[in-house]
């Protein structure tokens, strides 16, 4: 066997040699040298990745965390690949390679973002409440960029937040003690970021 190649990087070609033996052909590992695009929103839609490096296959398959994709063959030095949706509703760093299993190799790491979006507030369904009452009325917030990630803060502290659609959370109000109370969004990093802030009045009562 030739001197730095392993055996499962050696397939054997079908056509026999005149002496009745078998002509080796050598399967290069894959090389990937860059992923475009490099970042990609959090959302729950499939997404495309382009591959570029050297020595792929028909047969190698790109993968994400470890998870093998949807791979299309462009070239010995292109491939394309599907992530699907639901890959991409946590934001991270995420590692992507390409294996292919006649050289029995995978090629070095590239990291891929997942980033969320940096959320807007747009209005409250409702921005007044009376204190001391018991079951304040939920409030639903409208704006832009919002996850299952995103938090609503409260006067400073992040409340729980349930999460609708990319544009409507919902959070309950604390109605504890009178005041004005600033409010605004924030999404996590990588990416993210806060909201301009609003006010919610918590009045005494009558």
């Amino acid at each position: 066997m030739r001197k730095g190649f392993s055996a499962a990087a050696i397939v054997f070609a079908a056509a026999a040699c005149s002496d009745g033996g078998t002509t080796p052909k050598v399967v290069p590992a894959p090389v990937l040298t860059s992923v475009t695009p490099s970042e990609l929103p959090v959302s729950s839609n499939d997404a495309t990745l382009t591959f570029i490096g050297s020595g792929f296959q028909k047969e190698s398959v790109t993968r994400m965390d470890s998870v093998g994709l949807a791979t299309t063959y462009v070239s010995e030095s292109e491939l394309r690949a599907t992530v699907p949706g639901w890959m991409l509703e946590k934001g991270r760093v995420a590692p992507v390679s390409v294996f292919t299993l006649a050289a029995g190799k995978t090629s070095e790491v590239v990291n891929v973002t997942i980033a969320y979006a940096a959320p807007t507030l747009g209005s409250l369904s409702h921005d007044t409440a009376t204190a001391g009452r018991p079951n304040p009325s939920p409030v639903t917030v409208t704006g832009t960029g919002f996850s299952f990630g995103t938090q609503v803060v409260w006067n400073g502290q992040p409340l729980t937040t349930l999460y609708q659609t990319p544009t409507t959370v919902i959070f309950t109000p604390v109605v504890t003690t009178p005041g004005v109370y600033p409010v605004f969004v924030r999404n996590p990093t990588p990416g993210g970021g806060s909201s301009a802030t609003t006010t919610f009045t918590v009045r005494s009562q009558p």
